[in-house]
C-alpha cells in the first residue's frame, strides 16, 4: 500500500474584488488608437483601479491620455526586443509593485474589459487562459504551460518573488541560453527580433514552483477574437480578428 497521501484541495477565491484590489499595466508602442479604446472600456468598468501605461520608446506623445483615463505614465526606452526581454519584464513588475494591490493584470492595448470580475484566485499563482499548444505551428509547448499574454493575471506575491529571484537575467533570457523559449513559435519570434514576455513570466513563475490556473472569466487568444456576446468573460483579447 502506498505511503503517499493526497491532501484535499480546492482553489479558494476572493469574491467581488474591488477597484482598489486590482492594478493594470499596458504597454504603448505605436498603438494609440486601440489603446485609447481599451482604456475607455477599462475605465467604464473599473473607474478607480490603478492603471500604469508604459511607453516603450516609440517617440509618440501619450500625455493626453493621462488625465481623462487617470493613468500613471512611464516613458521608457524600447525594451520589447529579445536582447532586453529580461529588462522589459523587470520594468513592468517594478511598476506594478509600487502599489499595494493584491492582483495585477498585464493586458495588451487591444484587450477589452467587459464587466467586473466575480472572483479572483485567493492563492499565489498566474492565471488566465492556459496555453499548452502553440498558436502558429500548433505544437506542444515544452515544459511549463503558458498564460496567454493578452490578459495575464498574477498575484502580488508571485510578482515580487519573480522580481527577487534573480531569474530575470541576460544569461537566462537571451539566446542562445534562453530558458523561456519552449517551442518553435518562440524561436521564430526571437529570430524576428521580438519576444513574448508572457512566456518569460510563465517560465519564471513555474521555476519558482508557482502554479498557473485557468480562469473562467478570462479568454485570451492569439489572433482570434473570442465570442463574448453573452458576457461569459470579464476580459477578452483581442477585440478584433487578426487572422481574417
Amino acid at each position: 500500500m502506498s505511503a503517499l497521501r493526497v491532501k484535499p484541495f480546492k482553489v479558494p477565491y476572493n469574491k467581488d474584488p474591488q477597484d482598489s484590489d486590482i492594478a493594470w499595466v499596458i504597454h504603448a508602442y505605436k498603438n494609440k488608437v486601440p489603446l485609447t479604446q481599451s482604456l475607455k472600456n477599462l475605465r467604464l468598468v473599473y473607474p478607480e483601479s490603478r492603471v500604469v501605461l508604459i511607453v516603450d520608446g516609440d517617440g509618440e506623445d501619450y500625455s493626453d491620455l493621462v488625465k481623462p483615463f487617470k493613468v500613471k505614465l512611464i516613458k521608457g526606452s524600447h525594451l520589447f526586443a529579445h536582447k532586453t526581454c529580461h529588462l522589459f519584464v523587470t520594468r513592468f513588475l517594478k511598476a506594478l509593485l509600487k502599489g499595494p494591490e493584491p492582483y495585477f493584470f498585464r493586458i495588451d492595448p487591444d484587450t477589452q474589459v467587459w464587466r467586473r470580475f466575480k472572483q479572483l484566485p485567493a492563492v499565489s499563482c498566474l492565471f488566465g487562459t492556459v496555453e499548452t499548444t502553440t498558436a502558429y505551428f500548433r505544437e506542444d509547448i515544452k515544459g511549463a504551460p503558458n498564460i496567454q499574454g493578452g490578459v495575464l493575471g498574477i498575484t502580488r506575491d508571485v510578482a515580487q518573488a519573480v522580481l527577487d529571484s534573480g531569474l530575470l537575467t541576460e544569461e537566462n533570457c537571451i539566446p542562445p541560453t534562453s530558458l523561456w523559449i519552449r517551442c518553435r513559435d518562440m524561436v521564430k519570434l526571437v529570430e524576428a527580433g521580438s519576444i513574448a514576455d508572457d512566456f518569460v513570466l510563465s517560465w519564471a513563475a513555474d521555476s519558482l514552483g508557482y502554479p498557473m490556473f485557468p480562469s473562467s472569466e478570462i479568454r485570451s487568444n492569439w489572433g482570434r477574437k473570442p465570442d463574448n456576446s453573452d458576457l461569459t468573460y470579464a476580459v477578452t483579447h483581442p477585440n478584433w480578428d487578426k487572422l481574417k
